[in-house]
């Protein structure tokens, strides 16, 4: 439906590998309050109209979730992100679909809202399979690298409930976060359940598991 385009040039660093949630929204200029087209306030949704079309994340990274909400509401506004993440998912965007998912789990933290319902919120109407399964596994991620390991492996078992399967390589950062967080247990049962639900394991997928026994090893000779 979409083609791919790549807006990695756009993105910054840290839209992607840090966990701050500091938001430096203020500090750009704000798409819904300027002319676009001669019309002084732009309605969110024409916004999605316009990254729908162009893909443009130039657009989309300047909106800002805490400005959407406290313009147009919290419903209204994440319906609204919902549609962009849908967009960048089905386009397989990753980097894009990681720094809205993040925007918007920094949102939740600091507005102390229910982070374990965040993927049912975020899945509660139909769309496609596909890019739903790829939210997922993003949403993983973006759990795992901002230390949140029992909200990833809710999402994990969340997702195998209503019927998606993430992504392996999802699975596998969830693990290797776990091991170096020397969470054993957890580590354990999310091996075994990949092995009989799937994602199946990897070379890498062992990989991860044989340097948590070989250190764990270790540092008991020592």
């Amino acid at each position: 439906m979409y083609s791919r385009v790549s807006a990695a040039p756009l993105l910054y660093d840290s839209d992607y590998s840090t966990s701050n949630c500091e938001s430096n929204s203020d500090s750009e200029s704000n798409p819904l309050r300027e002319n676009v087209h001669g019309v002084k306030s732009v309605e969110l949704f024409s916004v999605v109209v316009r990254v729908v079309k162009t893909l443009n994340w130039g657009v989309t990274r300047k909106v800002g979730f805490p400005i959407a909400v406290q313009k147009y509401g919290f419903d209204q506004s994440l319906v609204g992100f919902k549609m962009f993440v849908y967009v960048y998912a089905c386009a397989e965007m990753q980097m894009e679909v990681y720094a809205l998912l993040r925007e918007i789990f920094c949102y939740y933290q600091k507005a102390q809202l229910d982070l374990f319902g965040l993927l049912y919120a975020l899945l509660d109407s139909p769309g496609d399979a596909k890019g739903s399964t790829f939210l997922v596994s993003v949403l993983i991620k973006v759990f795992a690298s901002n230390n949140m390991l029992e909200n990833a492996i809710d999402a994990f078992e969340q997702a195998r409930v209503i019927g998606f399967q993430p992504g392996i390589r999802s699975c596998n950062f969830l693990l290797k976060c776990l091991a170096e967080a020397n969470e054993r247990d957890s580590l354990v049962t999310l091996f075994k359940e990949m092995k009989n639900y799937g994602p199946y394991p990897s070379l890498y997928t062992y990989t991860i598991m044989m340097n948590f026994y070989c250190s764990g090893i270790m540092a008991k000779v020592q």
